[in-house]
């Protein structure tokens, strides 16, 4: 049984973390169906077969679950004591640390010779082998303000109360620690390419496991039967000394699965929610009282490009140079995780057109820090406003991003 473990420990076992970048550095080397450029172009270019919200048809969860497992046996085709580390966005460990530190050298001892570090960059073959990239656009203070607030977002995604509610809010919030990475890591094309890719989807695995083993206690955190025969191409299960196309129901049980994750048994942490009322855009004699706030952002759809986008309150001059750092007036981050050339592939014309689930974005930290000192000159009256830069991390105009409009709500 393979024991998954979090990147953020593995500096503490130096000898472990070389063994995996060892198998990371092998597997680059490699060619063929288990080498590393075959395996990142099931998910984008070439072969574009991923599947994300909302054409996933429920499957998200499930076909990346297979599909980082197919990684993990290549890695211990290499090396069979390796496993995939699980990278779980929601442990901060220190400034500028927000990106496990593990992932940030440049280089690495291999026994003495230093090394690239295959946890920093990959090589991109169909891009002339240029290596890939991560943002810039965040000073490192400002990187760790924004993934506060994807956490923010994260943790009522942990009170899910059934698989298809899961499988819908941790995909979009998977999509925003993609935007916050930034660089290839914001195209759906080459995002697998980047090695911290393959981390951060053992992370959404791992907090999908530990919400169904929270949620068994009262619920069934299965998906419903209606997806349970869908395939999740082009892995594939032996059964009975037959190969098949694996579907939604083999992959429920990670121990079935041989492995299982350090950690699980930590219940998550449960934030309760209201029942909610509409808001204005600009609210007139509000209180938010006892209540949680957030910024609802409504009719939010499939996009070929990508987005990352601050929310700043009652600052109306914000622009792509306002930094994050020290600004009380920086409520929150999310992304658009653009489909790319995924959109004409593995998408329907009619499911670029549906709407995905709107967002929701809790801000009540900030608007009380600014209640609390004094920073809101008219508190019954808020101004939100959104700043937006490509997956190129060029500002872009509003009216280009993919929504209806914006909602401040409470619950």
């Amino acid at each position: 049984m393979t024991t998954r473990k979090s990147i953020h420990a593995l500096p503490d076992h130096p000898l472990e973390l070389e063994k995996i970048r060892d198998a990371f550095r092998h597997l680059m080397n490699s060619a063929g169906d288990n080498g590393y450029q075959k395996l990142a172009g099931i998910h984008g270019v070439p072969e574009h077969l991923c599947k994300h919200v909302p054409s996933d048809e429920g499957v998200f969860l499930a076909w990346h679950r297979a599909y980082i497992l197919n990684f993990e046996k290549a890695l211990q085709q290499i090396d069979a004591s390796v496993y995939l580390p699980y990278w779980d966005w929601t442990e901060l460990v220190g400034v500028p640390a927000a990106i496990p530190l593990a992932c940030t050298d440049k280089t690495y001892d291999a026994a003495g010779t230093p090394m690239p570090n295959p946890f920093f960059a990959a090589k991109i073959a169909l891009e002339a082998n240029r290596l890939t990239t991560r943002g810039t656009y965040f000073s490192p203070t400002s990187r760790y303000r924004a993934l506060q607030a994807i956490i923010q977002n994260t943790l009522p995604t942990l009170t899910s109360t059934s698989y298809e509610e899961f499988n819908t809010r941790i995909a979009s919030l998977h999509g925003d620690v993609h935007g916050w990475v930034g660089g290839d890591m914001r195209h759906t094309d080459y995002a697998a390419y980047d090695p911290i890719f393959w981390m951060l989807h053992a992370g959404v695995d791992y907090l999908w496991a530990k919400w169904a083993e929270a949620l068994r206690t009262h619920l069934s955190p299965d998906p419903p039967p209606s997806i349970l025969d869908k395939p999740l191409a082009p892995f594939e299960v032996a059964l009975d000394g037959e190969r098949r196309i694996m579907k939604v129901a083999d992959v429920l049980q990670t121990a079935a699965l041989g492995y299982t994750y350090a950690g699980i048994g930590e219940n998550p942490a449960l934030i309760p929610i209201l029942n909610h009322h509409n808001g204005a855009f600009h609210i007139e004699n509000f209180s938010i009282g006892s209540r949680k706030i957030f910024i609802k952002i409504l009719g939010l759809r499939v996009s070929a490009e990508s987005f990352f986008i601050n929310i700043f309150i009652n600052q109306p001059d914000a622009d792509f140079h306002t930094p994050l750092e020290g600004n009380d007036y920086y409520a929150t981050s999310f992304a658009i995780f653009g489909m790319g050339n995924s959109a004409h592939h593995n998408l329907h014309h009619h499911a670029l057109t549906a709407d995905i689930e709107d967002r929701w974005l809790d801000i009540s930290a900030s608007f009380n820090k600014l209640l609390a000192t004094g920073k809101l000159q008219n508190p019954d009256r808020l101004e939100i406003k959104l700043v937006a830069v490509d997956g190129e991390e060029k500002p872009v105009d509003i009216s280009r991003l993919p929504f209806q409009g914006v909602s401040i709500e409470t619950r």
